[in-house]
């Protein structure tokens, strides 16, 4: 069972003075009803030198603060040899600022990253589980979030260090 912009089962204050309950893009659910999975749905490239990453931010602090998994899935276009790396080194640091900022409120069992390149035909698959009560530090996100990949402007080339990611050929 699923339900989509499902809202949160904690409040949030993302804007205002009043913390309200915020929408996941889709709750999957048991045969019972509960809610065992929260998945957002994002697209395009991030840069790290991007003003501003609220919007990751945002999203990661409901699946942090949230106490099911959370499913993050992306799709690209296109990449370049940077994009994987550059997108997964933005991740790490906003899950690291949702960690440090909500210790106390952190209860998500882990989170799926998942990457989709249409273009280039392939997608990768990883979980990061979290332990309750422990903070994953900034050098343990990314070596869970590094992958090594070369690629050309159309094509995967070469697989250099997988790093515990699943890929998938199209």
């Amino acid at each position: 069972m699923y339900s989509v912009e499902t809202p949160t089962t904690k409040l949030y204050k993302f804007t205002g003075k009043k913390p309200l309950s915020a929408q996941t893009d889709l709750a999957v659910h048991n045969e019972s009803g509960i809610r065992i999975c929260n998945v957002e749905f994002k697209a395009k490239g991030v840069s790290p030198s991007a003003r501003s990453h609220f919007p990751i931010f945002k999203d990661l602090q409901k699946f942090l603060r949230e106490p099911v998994w959370g499913l993050w899935f992306h799709l690209l276009e296109g990449i370049d040899n940077s994009t994987i790396k550059n997108f997964l080194s933005v991740m790490a640091k906003q899950i690291d600022d949702v960690q440090r900022e909500f210790r106390e409120d952190v209860e998500s069992p882990g989170l799926t990253f998942h990457v989709c390149v249409l273009e280039h035909g392939f997608s990768l698959q990883r979980d990061v589980t979290l332990q309750p009560g422990r903070v994953i530090t900034d050098a343990e996100l990314n070596e869970h979030l590094r992958v090594d990949l070369k690629v050309s402007r159309s094509e995967l080339v070469e697989v250099r260090d997988l790093n515990g990611w699943d890929l998938n050929r199209c």
